[in-house]
C-alpha cells in the first residue's frame, strides 16, 4: 500500500497471519513465515499490536495473547478487524494527507505541516 509505514503494514500482516492459525505459534515461526523482520522487532511490534487491540476491543471480542512458553495466539469472537485497522491507519501521516485531499481537494502544505508538527520534507 502506497505511503503506509512499514510497521503498520507489518501489524496488518501479523493480524491476518494469526487469523489463519488454529493454535499458538512461536515468534520464531512467525518470523520465518513472514520473512520480514527479526525476532526482536517482531516482539516489539507484537507488544504494540496487543496494546492497540486491547484499546479497540473488549477482551471477549478480540485479543492477542503473547506467552513466552506457548507462543502467540489470536482469539477472535464474531468481530472483524475494521476497528484496529482504522486505529492503526488513523495514526499515520498519510491518512491525514488523504483525508485532507478527499475532504477539501487541496490544502496548504505549510499550514498542514504546522498543524501536524511535521517538516515540509516529511510531507513530501
Amino acid at each position: 500500500m502506497f505511503g503506509l509505514p512499514k510497521d503498520v503494514l507489518l501489524k496488518r500482516d501479523i493480524l491476518l497471519y494469526q487469523n489463519q492459525q488454529t493454535r499458538p505459534i512461536s515468534s520464531q515461526k512467525i518470523t520465518e513465515d513472514l520473512n520480514k523482520v527479526t525476532i526482536q522487532t517482531l516482539l516489539k511490534i507484537l507488544k504494540e499490536l496487543a496494546e492497540q487491540v486491547d484499546s479497540c476491543y473488549d477482551y471477549e471480542e478480540l485479543r492477542l495473547e503473547i506467552n513466552r512458553h506457548y507462543g502467540v495466539y489470536l482469539v477472535r469472537n464474531g468481530v472483524n478487524f475494521n476497528r484496529i485497522f482504522e486505529k492503526m491507519l488513523s495514526e499515520t501521516i498519510i491518512y491525514h494527507i488523504f483525508q485532507q485531499l478527499i475532504l477539501y481537494r487541496t490544502f496548504s502544505a505549510e499550514k498542514f505541516c504546522q498543524e501536524h508538527n511535521i517538516s515540509l520534507s516529511t510531507l513530501r
